[in-house]
């Protein structure tokens, strides 16, 4: 696993898991930063981390200096070190989070915290993203997205064809464990339609 873990969030956060690997003591929360009162580890696993340049002392909802932490979303972030971050093996774990951005933002949201090895390509990430100015729309507009990897990359390329009538494809989703597809198809009398990929690689039109 990657040798820290990043936190950039506002209000709290909260770690746990139900993973068969973990050590009786890690069992349920496992983390749980609540920064409003510092960068300390409520859980009791220990995993205090230290603020690189994060307001510990910001405006709550309350209205009250010290009821939330504040990232200037740039290079703010609060970390925990290597020997201290969760180790979260392959079992199922669960992340909540209560933030709030401003209406207007000048840079992209980010990462709400990350716990990934670029190098070996391990680990997962939880932020914010904005893909606006490459869709004609604002549906990827401060989009939540989860991103997991173990370093696995597919040996060969499938190719299952075209959807429908498709120009382009819109938006990929899997739900339930089946991939489901968004398409741009502008000819005369079309319109976009969603498809299910089979089993057996068919596209299955879904209206």
């Amino acid at each position: 696993m990657p040798n820290r873990l990043r936190l950039a969030c506002l209000s709290f956060l909260i770690i746990s898991a139900a993973v068969t690997q973990l050590a009786a003591a890690e069992r349920g929360m496992i983390g749980w930063w609540r920064l409003i009162d510092g960068a300390n580890d409520s859980s009791g696993a220990g995993r205090n981390a230290v603020n690189r340049g994060a307001n510990l002392r910001a405006i709550g909802p309350d209205g009250k200096p010290g009821g939330a932490t504040q990232f200037d979303g740039r290079d703010d972030f609060l970390e925990v070190a290597g020997e201290k971050a969760p180790r979260l093996g392959t079992g199922d774990f669960s992340i909540a989070v209560g933030l709030h951005t401003s209406a207007e933002l000048d840079d992209l949201p980010g990462d709400i915290i990350s716990q990934y090895d670029p190098a070996r390509r391990r680990g997962f990430s939880l932020g914010i993203t904005n893909n606006a100015g490459v869709t004609t729309n604002q549906a990827n507009f401060r989009n939540v997205h989860f991103g997991i990897d173990n370093d696995r990359l597919e040996e060969t390329w499938t190719d299952n064809g075209r959807p429908g009538n498709a120009l382009l494809i819109f938006a990929l989703a899997v739900h339930r464990g089946q991939l489901f597809a968004g398409t741009c198809e502008p000819g005369k009398d079309e319109a976009g339609h969603v498809y299910r990929l089979s089993a057996d690689g068919q596209w299955i039109d879904c209206g």
